[in-house]
Protein backbone atom coordinates (compact mmCIF):
# COMPACT_ATOMS: atom_id res chain seq x y z
CA UNK A 1 0.00 0.00 0.00
CA UNK A 2 1.52 3.47 -0.89
CA UNK A 3 1.97 6.17 1.78
CA UNK A 4 0.28 9.30 0.18
CA UNK A 5 0.91 13.00 1.38
CA UNK A 6 -2.14 15.05 -0.59
CA UNK A 7 -1.39 18.01 -1.43
CA UNK A 8 -4.25 20.84 -1.16
CA UNK A 9 -6.25 20.47 1.72
CA UNK A 10 -9.82 22.10 0.35
CA UNK A 11 -12.57 20.10 -1.26
CA UNK A 12 -10.48 18.58 -4.21
CA UNK A 13 -8.29 17.12 -1.46
CA UNK A 14 -10.93 15.72 0.73
CA UNK A 15 -12.47 13.66 -2.09
CA UNK A 16 -8.82 12.40 -3.41
CA UNK A 17 -8.22 11.56 0.40
CA UNK A 18 -11.24 9.47 0.60
CA UNK A 19 -11.47 8.19 -2.80
CA UNK A 20 -7.61 6.76 -2.34
CA UNK A 21 -8.47 4.96 1.16
CA UNK A 22 -11.57 3.15 -1.05
CA UNK A 23 -11.27 0.55 -3.60
CA UNK A 24 -13.26 2.53 -6.56
CA UNK A 25 -13.35 3.07 -9.80
CA UNK A 26 -9.89 4.28 -10.01
CA UNK A 27 -8.27 1.10 -8.36
CA UNK A 28 -6.25 3.08 -6.17
CA UNK A 29 -4.91 2.42 -3.01
CA UNK A 30 -3.02 4.47 -0.31
CA UNK A 31 -2.87 5.29 3.07
CA UNK A 32 -2.74 9.13 3.45
CA UNK A 33 -0.39 10.37 5.91
CA UNK A 34 -1.52 13.79 5.44
CA UNK A 35 -2.29 16.95 3.93
CA UNK A 36 -0.11 19.30 3.26
CA UNK A 37 -1.32 23.00 2.60
CA UNK A 38 -0.20 26.39 2.30
CA UNK A 39 -2.73 27.95 4.61
CA UNK A 40 -0.98 28.95 7.58
CA UNK A 41 -4.55 28.45 9.44
CA UNK A 42 -4.94 24.58 8.64
CA UNK A 43 -1.87 23.31 10.04
CA UNK A 44 -2.41 20.94 12.96
CA UNK A 45 -5.85 20.56 12.05
CA UNK A 46 -7.72 17.28 11.38
CA UNK A 47 -9.69 16.99 8.00
CA UNK A 48 -11.61 13.61 7.34
CA UNK A 49 -8.99 12.18 10.25
CA UNK A 50 -5.84 13.14 8.78
CA UNK A 51 -3.75 15.80 9.89
CA UNK A 52 -2.77 18.76 7.94
CA UNK A 53 0.71 20.02 7.80
CA UNK A 54 3.01 22.61 6.19
CA UNK A 55 4.58 21.88 2.59
CA UNK A 56 7.71 22.36 5.23
CA UNK A 57 7.09 19.60 7.14
CA UNK A 58 6.54 17.38 3.57
CA UNK A 59 10.74 16.21 4.05
CA UNK A 60 10.22 14.73 8.10
CA UNK A 61 7.54 12.10 5.83
CA UNK A 62 8.60 8.36 4.27
CA UNK A 63 6.23 8.73 1.44
CA UNK A 64 5.93 7.05 -1.80
CA UNK A 65 3.89 9.98 -3.56
CA UNK A 66 2.38 13.49 -3.55
CA UNK A 67 -0.66 13.65 -5.22
CA UNK A 68 -1.41 17.08 -6.18
CA UNK A 69 -5.49 18.18 -6.24
CA UNK A 70 -4.87 22.02 -6.06
CA UNK A 71 -5.36 23.73 -9.47
CA UNK A 72 -3.08 25.89 -11.54
CA UNK A 73 0.56 25.59 -13.42
CA UNK A 74 1.30 22.55 -12.76
CA UNK A 75 4.81 22.72 -14.16
CA UNK A 76 5.68 25.48 -11.83
CA UNK A 77 3.86 24.38 -8.84
CA UNK A 78 6.20 20.87 -9.45
CA UNK A 79 9.74 23.35 -9.50
CA UNK A 80 8.02 24.85 -6.46
CA UNK A 81 7.38 21.27 -4.64
CA UNK A 82 10.76 20.51 -5.41
CA UNK A 83 12.95 23.58 -5.10
CA UNK A 84 10.95 25.01 -2.14
CA UNK A 85 10.02 22.52 0.00
CA UNK A 86 12.48 19.46 -1.07
CA UNK A 87 9.78 16.97 -2.86
CA UNK A 88 10.79 14.12 -5.21
CA UNK A 89 10.08 14.96 -8.61
CA UNK A 90 9.65 11.58 -9.52
CA UNK A 91 6.98 10.57 -6.50
CA UNK A 92 4.72 13.58 -7.75
CA UNK A 93 1.22 12.98 -8.96
CA UNK A 94 0.17 15.97 -11.04
CA UNK A 95 -3.65 16.58 -11.57
CA UNK A 96 -4.82 14.12 -9.48
CA UNK A 97 -8.36 14.16 -10.93
CA UNK A 98 -7.61 14.07 -14.42
CA UNK A 99 -8.60 10.10 -13.68
CA UNK A 100 -11.78 12.41 -12.64
CA UNK A 101 -12.38 13.94 -16.19
CA UNK A 102 -11.97 10.97 -17.99
CA UNK A 103 -14.70 9.40 -16.17
CA UNK A 104 -16.66 13.24 -16.72
CA UNK A 105 -16.24 12.86 -19.93
CA UNK A 106 -18.55 9.83 -20.25
CA UNK A 107 -21.15 11.91 -18.58
CA UNK A 108 -20.84 14.69 -21.13
CA UNK A 109 -20.98 12.23 -24.16
CA UNK A 110 -24.34 10.83 -22.65
CA UNK A 111 -25.51 14.69 -21.79
CA UNK A 112 -25.09 15.10 -25.62
CA UNK A 113 -26.13 12.69 -27.60
CA UNK A 114 -29.36 12.44 -24.98
CA UNK A 115 -30.00 16.16 -25.91
CA UNK A 116 -29.83 14.81 -29.39
CA UNK A 117 -32.47 11.91 -28.81
CA UNK A 118 -34.51 14.50 -26.73
CA UNK A 119 -34.71 17.00 -29.43
CA UNK A 120 -35.25 14.39 -32.39
CA UNK A 121 -37.74 13.15 -30.58
CA UNK A 122 -39.96 16.28 -29.94
CA UNK A 123 -39.41 15.62 -25.88
CA UNK A 124 -41.08 18.78 -24.04
CA UNK A 125 -40.46 20.69 -21.13
CA UNK A 126 -37.20 22.22 -19.41
CA UNK A 127 -34.16 20.85 -18.02
CA UNK A 128 -32.40 21.24 -14.28
CA UNK A 129 -29.41 20.55 -11.89
CA UNK A 130 -29.82 19.95 -8.13
CA UNK A 131 -26.63 19.89 -6.25
CA UNK A 132 -24.93 22.76 -9.24
CA UNK A 133 -21.43 23.32 -6.94
CA UNK A 134 -19.32 25.19 -9.16
CA UNK A 135 -21.26 25.36 -12.35
CA UNK A 136 -19.04 22.18 -13.82
CA UNK A 137 -21.89 19.69 -15.34
CA UNK A 138 -24.63 22.77 -15.20
CA UNK A 139 -22.88 24.50 -17.76
CA UNK A 140 -22.90 21.70 -20.35
CA UNK A 141 -26.91 21.03 -19.73
CA UNK A 142 -27.35 24.74 -20.86
CA UNK A 143 -25.25 24.26 -23.72
CA UNK A 144 -26.53 21.41 -25.13
CA UNK A 145 -30.23 22.87 -23.96
CA UNK A 146 -29.67 26.28 -25.20
CA UNK A 147 -33.44 26.87 -25.90
CA UNK A 148 -34.78 25.61 -22.85
CA UNK A 149 -34.98 26.94 -19.41
CA UNK A 150 -32.49 25.75 -16.81
CA UNK A 151 -33.64 25.61 -13.15
CA UNK A 152 -30.51 24.98 -10.85
CA UNK A 153 -31.36 24.34 -7.60
CA UNK A 154 -28.52 24.58 -4.71
CA UNK A 155 -27.81 25.69 -1.21
CA UNK A 156 -24.12 27.34 -2.20
CA UNK A 157 -22.99 27.12 0.74
CA UNK A 158 -22.63 23.58 1.49
CA UNK A 159 -24.62 20.46 2.76
CA UNK A 160 -27.34 20.81 5.08
CA UNK A 161 -26.45 19.62 8.78
CA UNK A 162 -30.11 18.61 8.68
CA UNK A 163 -29.62 15.95 5.71
CA UNK A 164 -26.15 15.34 6.80
CA UNK A 165 -27.65 14.01 10.00
CA UNK A 166 -30.25 11.88 8.40
CA UNK A 167 -27.56 10.03 6.39
CA UNK A 168 -25.59 9.67 9.81
CA UNK A 169 -28.61 7.87 11.35
CA UNK A 170 -29.03 5.58 7.98
CA UNK A 171 -25.44 4.64 8.57
CA UNK A 172 -24.83 5.85 4.77
CA UNK A 173 -22.91 9.37 5.03
CA UNK A 174 -19.46 8.59 5.27
CA UNK A 175 -17.49 11.38 6.19
CA UNK A 176 -19.00 13.80 4.96
CA UNK A 177 -20.21 16.90 6.57
CA UNK A 178 -21.15 20.55 5.81
CA UNK A 179 -18.15 21.36 4.75
CA UNK A 180 -18.32 19.88 1.41
CA UNK A 181 -19.18 21.72 -1.23
CA UNK A 182 -19.70 25.39 0.22
CA UNK A 183 -16.96 27.43 -2.01
CA UNK A 184 -19.02 28.76 -4.72
CA UNK A 185 -21.92 31.06 -5.34
CA UNK A 186 -24.60 31.92 -7.16
CA UNK A 187 -22.72 34.35 -9.18
CA UNK A 188 -19.80 32.40 -9.99
CA UNK A 189 -21.90 30.02 -11.82
CA UNK A 190 -24.03 32.34 -13.58
CA UNK A 191 -20.22 33.57 -15.17
CA UNK A 192 -19.71 30.31 -16.64
CA UNK A 193 -23.26 29.41 -18.31
CA UNK A 194 -22.97 29.89 -22.02
CA UNK A 195 -27.01 31.05 -22.35
CA UNK A 196 -27.16 32.54 -18.79
CA UNK A 197 -30.39 34.55 -19.30
CA UNK A 198 -31.43 31.01 -19.44
CA UNK A 199 -31.01 29.84 -16.07
CA UNK A 200 -33.62 30.11 -12.90
CA UNK A 201 -31.53 29.46 -9.91
CA UNK A 202 -33.38 28.18 -7.00
CA UNK A 203 -31.11 28.98 -3.66
CA UNK A 204 -31.82 27.29 -0.73
CA UNK A 205 -32.40 23.92 0.83
CA UNK A 206 -34.49 21.26 -1.56
CA UNK A 207 -37.29 20.93 -1.89
CA UNK A 208 -38.82 23.90 -0.56
CA UNK A 209 -36.93 25.36 -2.98
CA UNK A 210 -39.10 24.01 -6.04
CA UNK A 211 -42.60 24.89 -4.35
CA UNK A 212 -44.22 26.55 -7.34
CA UNK A 213 -42.59 24.35 -10.31
CA UNK A 214 -45.15 21.57 -9.64
CA UNK A 215 -47.10 22.14 -12.58
CA UNK A 216 -44.21 22.41 -14.90
CA UNK A 217 -43.26 19.45 -17.50
CA UNK A 218 -39.00 18.75 -17.75
CA UNK A 219 -37.08 16.46 -20.22
CA UNK A 220 -33.95 16.22 -18.37
CA UNK A 221 -33.19 16.35 -15.35
CA UNK A 222 -29.64 15.83 -13.10
CA UNK A 223 -29.52 15.03 -9.83
CA UNK A 224 -25.97 15.60 -7.71
CA UNK A 225 -26.96 16.02 -3.95
CA UNK A 226 -24.64 13.36 -2.39
CA UNK A 227 -26.86 12.65 0.40
CA UNK A 228 -29.65 10.57 0.94
CA UNK A 229 -32.55 12.53 1.78
CA UNK A 230 -31.98 15.30 -0.79
CA UNK A 231 -31.86 12.76 -4.01
CA UNK A 232 -34.81 10.54 -2.38
CA UNK A 233 -36.90 14.51 -2.93
CA UNK A 234 -35.44 14.85 -5.62
CA UNK A 235 -36.28 11.77 -7.46
CA UNK A 236 -40.23 12.09 -5.77
CA UNK A 237 -40.46 15.11 -7.15
CA UNK A 238 -39.51 15.41 -10.62
CA UNK A 239 -40.30 12.00 -11.72
CA UNK A 240 -43.82 12.60 -12.16
CA UNK A 241 -43.23 15.92 -14.22
CA UNK A 242 -41.09 14.12 -16.98
CA UNK A 243 -42.31 13.70 -20.17
CA UNK A 244 -42.45 10.41 -21.43
CA UNK A 245 -39.22 9.47 -23.22
CA UNK A 246 -37.28 12.37 -20.86
CA UNK A 247 -34.82 11.31 -17.94
CA UNK A 248 -33.19 11.76 -14.70
CA UNK A 249 -29.86 10.98 -14.23
CA UNK A 250 -28.30 10.45 -10.66
CA UNK A 251 -25.00 11.03 -9.87
CA UNK A 252 -22.86 9.23 -7.08
CA UNK A 253 -25.22 6.01 -7.48
CA UNK A 254 -22.13 3.11 -7.47
CA UNK A 255 -20.49 3.62 -4.09
CA UNK A 256 -16.71 4.34 -4.56
CA UNK A 257 -15.94 6.50 -1.68
CA UNK A 258 -18.68 4.78 1.56
CA UNK A 259 -21.53 6.86 0.58
CA UNK A 260 -24.37 5.13 -0.13
CA UNK A 261 -27.14 7.25 0.67
CA UNK A 262 -27.77 7.59 -2.94
CA UNK A 263 -28.06 4.31 -3.80
CA UNK A 264 -30.39 3.42 -0.95
CA UNK A 265 -32.37 6.51 -2.22
CA UNK A 266 -32.44 5.07 -6.05
CA UNK A 267 -33.10 1.63 -4.84
CA UNK A 268 -35.89 2.20 -2.88
CA UNK A 269 -37.74 4.71 -5.31
CA UNK A 270 -37.60 2.27 -8.08
CA UNK A 271 -38.87 -0.55 -5.91
CA UNK A 272 -41.83 1.68 -4.71
CA UNK A 273 -42.62 2.77 -8.43
CA UNK A 274 -41.79 -0.05 -10.52
CA UNK A 275 -39.00 1.61 -12.60
CA UNK A 276 -35.68 0.39 -13.51
CA UNK A 277 -32.46 1.98 -13.89
CA UNK A 278 -29.48 2.11 -16.57
CA UNK A 279 -25.84 2.69 -16.37
CA UNK A 280 -24.87 6.04 -17.95
CA UNK A 281 -20.95 4.43 -18.83
CA UNK A 282 -18.98 6.66 -16.31
CA UNK A 283 -18.49 4.11 -13.41
CA UNK A 284 -20.74 6.61 -10.98
CA UNK A 285 -24.57 7.43 -12.54
CA UNK A 286 -27.32 5.76 -13.62
CA UNK A 287 -30.60 7.59 -15.66
CA UNK A 288 -34.07 6.43 -15.31
CA UNK A 289 -36.25 7.25 -18.04
CA UNK A 290 -39.79 8.05 -17.45
CA UNK A 291 -41.95 5.63 -19.72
Amino acid sequence: MKKTIIYGAGVNGKLAAESIKHKNAFDKFADVLAFADRDQNLWGRDICGIKVISPDDIVSYAYDEIVVTVGGDTDALIVQLVDNYGVIREKITPNYFDTFDTLYAASLRFLASQSNIIRSREIQGAVAECGVWKGGFAKYINHCFPDRTLYLFDTFCGFSEHDVEIDKKNNVGGKRDTSYFFDTSEEYVRSKLPYPDKAEFRVGRFPETAVGLEGERFAFVRLDMDLYQPTLDGLNFFYPLMSRGGLVMVHDYFDYFGWTGVKKAVDEFCAENGTGIISVGDKLSVSIIKQ
